[in-house]
């Protein structure tokens, strides 16, 4: 008899042993996809992971031995998770939503997924950016008795039919070269990249301004120096395209701003010119045209001296 009772405890502690092994033993681990009904597994360690690339949900299901442990469900898409609990009568289910931070600056800039969107309305963004001074352009040179009909220019001086279709293509490059550099730094929000934007911003803003100071407040000697941070701007901009941009450098993009560095130095050497042949008053170098008539009374009077003899 002690002998009997020996052998059935021994028998008692195999099967125990052997019920808590399996009921810890490691779940099945499911990847079920939205775009398919069928589930494609693979043997991954202890656990099965799916073959699908496709980012739905994973589903921890226990062994069949373990009907009483909960099932979870992971929603990638929606960031939820849902427990399944199937081992009382009626299958209850919870289910958790998680605050999923942004990992980069893509996931809150807008149309940040879409490159091409991006670009598209970076390029329309600036075009009508330049068209900002354009009711100050007209304004200042309808007529031949406009103030910039009167003042002296050099005779480099390209016509005024020109200027519209130049910065329209200047504006159109201009646009897509930093719709390029906005998508490499919402996917890749590194230190030059954002200085690169940073300075194209203070740079777009200079340039805007530019045209309302010449040609309506005709601070001659003030756009002139606006000029110069234009291009202070413009050049580290170009640089760091063209070799520190990451992930990859884009000298491609950092080539469309040469046009413009170029057009915008003829610009600066005209802009000084015309500052040093019409005189201006103190305060930022504002056109005035009392002084210029007054000169030019003195140039008269000069001349009828010298044609006198006198």
């Amino acid at each position: 008899m002690r002998n009997f009772h020996l052998l059935y405890s021994f028998a008692l502690l195999i099967t125990c042993s052997r019920g808590f092994t399996t009921a810890w033993a490691p779940a099945t681990t499911t990847r079920r996809t939205t775009t398919t009904n069928s589930i494609h597994q693979q043997p991954f360690g202890n656990q099965i992971q799916s073959t699908s690339a496709s980012k739905s949900a994973l589903f921890f299901a226990p062994q069949r031995s373990n009907r009483h442990r909960p099932s979870i469900v992971i929603d990638i898409a929606s960031s939820k998770i849902s427990v399944i609990d199937k081992s009382s009568s009626s299958t209850r289910t919870q289910t958790t939503k998680l605050d999923a931070a942004p990992t980069s600056i893509a996931n809150s800039l807008p149309f940040a997924n879409s490159p091409k969107a991006l670009i598209a309305i970076s390029i329309i963004g600036h075009v009508l950016g330049g068209l900002i001074g354009t009711p100050f352009v007209i304004r200042a040179t309808r007529g031949p008795v406009s103030w910039y009909r009167k003042i002296s220019l050099p005779s480099w001086t390209p016509p005024d039919a020109i200027f519209g279709p130049v910065w329209s293509t200047l504006y159109a490059l201009m646009g897509l070269a930093i719709g390029r550099l906005w998508n490499a730094t919402a996917s890749n929000p590194q230190p030059m990249n954002i200085l690169a934007l940073g300075l194209w911003t203070v740079h777009y803003i200079i340039n805007v301004l530019w045209a309302p100071t010449f040609f309506g407040m005709k601070k001659l000697r003030l756009a002139s120096i606006m000029n110069g941070l234009l291009l202070s701007t413009l050049i580290p901009v170009i640089v760091l395209l063209g070799f520190h941009i990451q992930p990859v450098p884009q000298p491609a993009t950092a080539a469309l701003l040469l046009p413009y560095l170029g057009w915008l130095t003829f610009a600066t050497f005209l802009n000084e010119n015309i500052c040093k042949r019409n005189p201006t008053d103190t305060k930022f170098g504002g056109y005035n045209e009392a002084r210029l008539q007054a000169d030019l009374a003195k140039l008269q009077q000069q001349a009828a001296r010298f044609a006198n003899g006198k």
